[in-house]
């Protein structure tokens, strides 16, 4: 595995791929995601620009729930809680049981319990 100077070419020569991908066809949002999951595969913090690609992605493809979810897990880092609820209700509420729906629903109320906090308003009861 590639390290230091090496390292870094490479992870900037995969964003790039990323991006003529992206260029090539606009209308596919997964290298936007692709983008964005190389800062995490690099143990980078991504850039805002990378969050606001994959919210676009999300935008554009909105029933893909592994990039809602990292979507969501980014916000929720950023402490985002509003945003990150917004972006999660959709997996929270789907109408068909499945354990991605079982967890965003445990997700969902500890992301409004932190929404509360901040806000100063009583814990749910």
């Amino acid at each position: 595995m590639a390290s230091g100077p090496a390292r870094a070419a490479k992870e900037q020569q995969a964003r790039q791929l990323a991006i003529r991908a992206q260029k090539a066809d606009q209308n596919d949002p997964l290298p936007l995601f692709a983008f964005y999951e190389s800062y995490h595969l690099a143990g980078d913090t991504p850039t805002r620009q990378s969050v606001d690609l994959l919210a676009g992605a999300v935008e554009t493809m909105p029933d893909n729930t592994l990039m809602r979810q990292a979507l969501v897990d980014e916000l929720a880092a950023e402490r985002n809680w509003a945003e990150a609820i917004h972006y999660l209700a959709p997996i929270a509420n789907d109408p068909h049981e499945s354990p991605r729906r079982t967890a965003a629903k445990e997700q969902l109320e500890k992301l409004l319990a932190e929404l509360r906090k901040e806000r100063g308003l009583p814990a749910a009861s």
